[in-house]
């Protein structure tokens, strides 16, 4: 038989173990400090005009309408792995792979493709399909970013500290009524959900 002061003892460690894991998890009020995503360095955008456009069009426009009515998404990967490894001569793999799968999403979705491909000082950059606009949003602010055909580029205004900013920074482009965007805090890259 248990007796009382154990059952006490064992409902007292309980409490302070329960205690210890509330106040060390993150609340919705206070979310854990995350480092921002790091940028993709790779540009599937550049990759694709290169090694793709010849026979697919620029931007997939070859590909026609009914692109990807029906395809799973491993069927996706697979078509864009195969692509690449035979007719294209450029095979991806990990991360690339990852992100040129996920600009087909954005063909398929009809939506503007959008990457974060390098930090230079306060000055960050990245890919976008042509005829985008794009802005970053900081803590509730918005700037306009410099596009130049498939690249943005934007620079941190005086007196916010980019590195530290960079986890609090959304980047937004528009195109033809669509609109993506990329959270630097999770992602380097749009469209990483899977098609249905």
């Amino acid at each position: 038989m248990v007796s009382k002061n154990r059952i006490i003892l064992l409902a007292a460690a309980t409490l302070m173990i329960a205690s210890a894991c509330q106040h060390s998890a993150p609340t919705a009020d206070a979310p854990a400090s995350a480092a921002p995503a790091e940028p993709l360095g790779f540009e599937p955008i550049d990759y694709f005009s290169m090694s793709c456009a010849r026979c697919h069009g620029d931007y997939g426009a070859n590909y026609g309408d009914e692109f990807g009515v029906g395809l799973s998404e491993a069927e996706l990967r697979k078509f864009v792995d195969d692509m690449a490894s035979g007719p294209g001569a450029a095979p991806l793999e990990g991360r690339e792979l990852d992100a040129q799968v996920a600009f087909h999403r954005s063909m398929i979705r009809k939506q503007p493709f959008l990457d974060w491909t390098a930090l230079n000082g306060d000055a960050i950059e990245g890919e976008v399909m042509e005829g985008s606009t794009v802005h970053v949003e900081i803590g509730g602010k918005s700037y306009p970013a410099k596009v130049d055909d498939a690249r943005w580029s934007f620079t941190y205004p005086a007196g916010v500290d980019a590195a530290s900013s960079l986890s609090k920074t959304v980047i937004v482009a528009q195109r033809k009524g669509a609109e993506t965007r990329l959270p630097l805090a999770s992602q380097a890259f749009s469209h990483q959900d899977p098609i249905q």
